[in-house]
């Protein structure tokens, strides 16, 4: 009695949580305009300003949940070049009612040398346009002028356009470097993460030689989270940052005093409390009580011999964490040791950046003959699968044809069969040892490649909305009578003074390939 009692309270629960959002998503009434753009940048890592032909690829997407049907005119400041072509295409959203276009209320073709020049807007070329969007209002002034359905999500146009004079980078990868590891078979990919301004996302794609390669260690001086996005493929991983902002230094133990300069916090507005709270962490890391950063071990492809190795390797950095150096991010005696080269600082004056942060990625990667050896085994069973059904097919042919090999010849297939695999092995195994030799050191020489991304809460092109205005709006349903007017204000109250809420959200990614030196 009392589980029938406690599952009729659960389904009683379930059915009001569903009909409040139902209601809640019902009564909706806004429109979300989405401007995203997306900027690639050539590999470098000393990119101070970025080059005013840099190409930008943006979009405007509306994403609708209208009580009404409204007709919007929105002002962009930017100059539209070029010929508009409006495709003649329906459009396939979920709507409460019948959509303008539809109606045929304006032409979908339209060729225009460009809108009126404005001085100081950006210059964009329209390469895809909503057939929802009027395409003569877009030529003409160089406004959007559209009729978005009541519940849809939709793109209304993707342009092109040049990257604003002036735009520096707010966050780059610096002293990406590859070298072996003090333990044999084993590599290290180490670089330094930058950020000079407030991002919103970080994001740090590394990909490994092959799926053959198993990641031994992790060292991400306590920022974000490494992850495999892909289960599939091992050999893929995501350094993940979310925002980086004055405050993020609060939550990083890796940060030293050199990041944020007293003068610079008290004029963002922290406290005193807040600076001894920073000293006094600064001290306790250089005294060396605590490891700087955190270091995530991956237990199922680690081995002993290399967990031992970390070991020694954390004592070495314990004993020594007098020496540390808050520009490299490397402890001393093991830059002199493992990493013989010098690593650059940023060049610009302490204080100016908001994230100094260090990533160490310790990896195995298999020897050439290892997996030459592998991958030759492959090709010979499929190989094997090709014979195989060859040999099927003749059967089946003499089958048919009513005719019986006999078993001299099934005799002579088998060992043609084995010749052939010995001659396939043999031209394998002769590729392998011919790469060995040409490389000279017995590994792969494939690199890892390494790609930055990060997000900022603003257009590289420099266009923005002015204003977006409701040219006309429209109830879906008008009532007939008296009866239905009454009904719908009392089962609805407040229906027709909902308030049309408007949003905008800008975003750009900066999209950059990391240049890998090898030592």
């Amino acid at each position: 009695m009392k589980v029938r009692h406690f599952v009729k309270i659960t389904v009683a629960v379930a059915i009001g949580y569903v009909a409040y959002r139902g209601m809640r998503s019902f009564l909706r009434n806004d429109i979300t305009l989405s401007l995203t753009e997306v900027v690639h940048l050539l590999p470098s890592e000393r990119t101070i300003e970025m080059d005013e032909g840099t190409e930008v690829h943006g979009e405007i997407q509306c994403e609708t949940y209208l009580m009404r049907s409204y007709r919007f005119l929105m002002k962009l400041t930017a100059n539209v070049k070029g010929d508009i072509v409006v495709p003649n295409t329906k459009v396939r959203s979920r709507h409460r009612v019948m959509h303008a276009t539809e109606n045929g209320s304006y032409r979908n073709l339209t060729h225009s040398i460009g809108s009126k020049k404005r001085d100081g807007s950006p210059s964009i070329i329209v390469t895809n346009l909503n057939p929802m969007v009027d395409g003569w209002e877009l030529a003409s002034s160089g406004n959007l002028c559209f009729t978005p359905a009541c519940i849809g999500d939709e793109v209304l146009l993707c342009y092109e356009g040049t990257v604003k004079a002036g735009t520096m980078p707010n966050a780059v990868v610096r002293n990406c470097y590859l070298h072996p590891d003090d333990t044999p078979g084993l590599k290290r990919l180490v670089f330094d993460l930058v950020v000079y301004d407030v991002v919103h996302a970080v994001r740090v794609n590394v990909k490994l030689p092959n799926h053959y390669c198993d990641v031994v260690a992790v060292h991400t001086s306590g920022v974000g989270r490494v992850h495999q996005p892909n289960p599939r493929k091992p050999h893929h991983l995501m350094w993940e940052i979310g925002t980086v902002d004055e405050t993020t230094w609060k939550g990083v133990n890796s940060l030293g005093p050199g990041v944020l300069p007293e003068a610079r916090l008290a004029r963002r507005g922290f406290t005193d409390d807040d600076l001894a709270e920073a000293a006094l962490r600064s001290n306790k890391e250089m005294d060396g009580s605590s490891t700087m950063g955190h270091t995530h071990f991956i237990s199922d492809t680690a081995e002993s011999r290399f967990e031992d190795t970390m070991d020694r390797d954390s004592k070495k950095n314990k004993s020594s964490s007098n020496d540390y150096d808050l520009g490299t991010g490397m402890n001393a005696n093991e830059s002199s040791s493992s990493m013989p080269f010098h690593r650059e600082r940023s060049g610009l004056p302490e204080g100016t950046h908001l994230l100094i942060a260090n990533f160490i990625l310790v990896f195995e990667e298999p020897d050439g003959m290892e997996y030459d050896y592998v991958s030759s085994d492959s090709d010979v069973d499929n190989m094997d699968d090709e014979l195989t059904s060859h040999e099927v097919h003749n059967s089946k042919k003499h089958k048919d044809g009513r005719e019986m090999s006999p078993t001299r010849g099934g005799s002579t297939k088998k060992s043609a069969k084995r010749e052939e695999r010995a001659r396939k092995k043999q031209q394998l195994r002769q590729r392998s040892v011919d790469s060995i030799l040409t490389s000279g050191r017995g590994v792969s020489t494939y690199l890892p490649e390494v790609e930055f991304s990060y997000s900022i809460a603003s257009l590289a092109s420099g266009m923005t909305i002015r204003k977006l205005q409701t040219v006309s709006e429209r109830p879906n349903w008008v009532p007939r009578s008296l009866l239905d007017s009454w009904l719908l204000r009392w089962m609805i109250p407040g229906i027709h003074k909902l308030r049309l809420g408007k949003y905008a959200h800008y975003t750009t990614w900066f999209v950059q390939p990391v240049v890998i030196s090898t030592l």
